[in-house]
């Protein structure tokens, strides 16, 4: 029995597009690229083009994960050279995706996740990363949003819960109802496929459209403390500054120009600070200084 066949025919039955499109999808050398090499011929609207899509354990092109530096850049090249619509490029187990518009230009998560958010029925599910930034840039009313702790089993209970439509987190996993509640790279393409035959323009103005927001990811490595040891010290810090303070997701500042979430590792003795905001510059600032005091 032809399983994988089994699966491109399930996938193909999500497809609506209301226009023909052009999409780059590059595989990352990982398991991804057989189901994408089956779908290339059984989409009539739909030219794939299709980019490292042999299986390889070394995964040459680029490595396995697309947030490392330079892993969607053959995805962007490859779009701008053939005029593509979009490019798609999933990690090695194909259950991440991330995004590049007709300019090449890499869209975050939360962008993903506002077109997602924009068709389909509300609640939604957003972990600590992308519910903030939601919240922050108002570009999606805070009230439809679930917000869920990060990590896979965290997400997945709280769709199950809400009987929400979609769930997304800041690493590129998005989950839908209509998936049996769990994550696909390719089931993602196919949905933001369907959305960007329906705008009005390239999905590059939909980017454009959307208030700015730089994005910072920091760690530090906890050495001889633990986090119930500088928990209270960066309570303090966030309390001194004002704004918002919400632990939802270990400690999260808002200021209002930028916030920063603060948290433990689930898998590594270090803390992950991220923060986003309208500076960079101004977002390390802050993180730095709690960097100090802890």
């Amino acid at each position: 029995m032809d399983y994988i066949q089994i699966y491109a025919d399930f996938l193909k039955k999500s497809v609506a597009l209301s226009k023909p499109l052009k999409v780059v999808c590059d595989s990352s050398n990982g398991s991804a690229g057989v189901v994408i090499k089956k779908l290339k011929d059984m989409i009539p609207d739909m030219e794939i083009i299709s980019i490292h899509d042999d299986p390889d354990p070394d995964f040459k092109a680029h490595g396995p994960n697309p947030l490392n530096a330079g892993a969607t850049d053959d995805a962007s090249k490859k779009v701008l050279e053939t005029g593509a619509d979009f490019g798609a490029i999933f990690d090695a187990d194909g259950d991440r995706a991330f995004f590049v518009d007709n300019e090449g230009v890499m869209l975050p998560s939360f962008m993903t996740a506002t077109l997602l958010f924009k068709n389909n029925e509300a609640p939604y599910v957003a972990d600590e990363t992308v519910f903030k930034s939601l919240e922050h840039l108002k570009v999606t009313d805070s009230k439809l949003l679930v917000p869920s702790k990060v990590g896979s089993f965290y997400v997945k209970q709280v769709l199950k819960e809400t009987h929400a439509s979609v769930g997304a987190e800041f690493s590129g996993h998005y989950y839908f109802k209509d998936f049996f509640g769990a994550d696909s790279g390719i089931f993602t393409m196919i949905q933001i496929a369907n959305i960007v035959s329906k705008l009005p323009s390239h999905l590059a103005e939909y980017r454009k459209s959307l208030p700015p927001q730089d994005l910072v990811n920091e760690e530090m490595k906890l050495g001889d403390k633990t986090w119930k040891d500088m928990e209270p010290k960066i309570m303090e810090f966030a309390k001194h500054k004002g704004g918002i303070i919400e632990t939802r997701e270990g400690i999260t500042l808002d200021i209002g120009t930028l916030w920063i979430n603060m948290r433990p590792s689930n898998t590594e003795p270090i803390i992950r600070f991220i923060g986003g905001g309208r500076s960079s510059a101004e977002i390390m600032t802050v993180m730095e200084e709690i960097k100090k005091l802890v």
